[in-house]
């Protein structure tokens, strides 16, 4: 079941199941997101513990990340980062080599430090706030004719490396 096309006051029209179903199946088409080099796939979750939206998007994205068995057919294991409780988000990505970062809804949060921050350690990032892909981050969803459609940041998304294939792109709104 789709959200109501109606009051989209929120900052995360689509609800984090059927965001995980999109990404999940976004992430078929990239080529580059596990390396020979990694075994595992490590993925961040970003959220801001002081605003209720964000903690709600993290629990419910934990809560499907532990009954998810795998990722891509690979082994993964995530990490939950508390931008409240940080400054440096950069040492955690490289300290977790996290090649995927989930962006939840987090209004104190400058989102071009995080993009630029992602394209550095060529993270891909994933969000369910639309407008987030406008301010740099790789891929986000957003309601179009009341149903989910994905949008991609282009430049973002080449900058950390990613190799989407031409026919996800065809299904998205591309900016960028």
């Amino acid at each position: 079941m789709y959200p109501p096309c109606i009051g989209f006051a929120q900052n995360m029209p689509t609800p984090v199941d059927i965001q995980i179903a999109l990404f999940s199946k976004v992430l078929m088409f990239e080529r580059n997101l596990m390396s020979q080099n990694d075994d595992t796939l490590a993925i961040g979750v970003l959220y801001q513990n002081s605003d209720s939206q964000s903690l709600t998007a993290q629990k419910d994205l934990r809560n499907f990340l532990d009954r998810l068995p795998q990722f891509k057919k690979a082994p993964f294991r995530y990490s939950l980062i508390n931008i409240d409780a940080t400054t440096d988000l950069a040492s955690i990505i490289a300290r977790e080599r996290i090649k995927l970062l989930y962006v939840a809804p987090c209004p104190k949060v400058d989102f071009k430090v995080v993009a630029d921050i992602s394209r550095q350690y060529r993270v891909i990032t994933l969000t369910g706030v639309p407008t987030y892909v406008d301010a740099g981050i790789g891929v986000g969803i957003e309601i179009f004719d009341c149903r989910p459609r994905l949008v991609l940041n282009l430049t973002s998304l080449r900058a950390c490396g990613a190799d989407f294939s031409a026919q996800l792109l065809n299904l998205a709104r591309v900016i960028g």
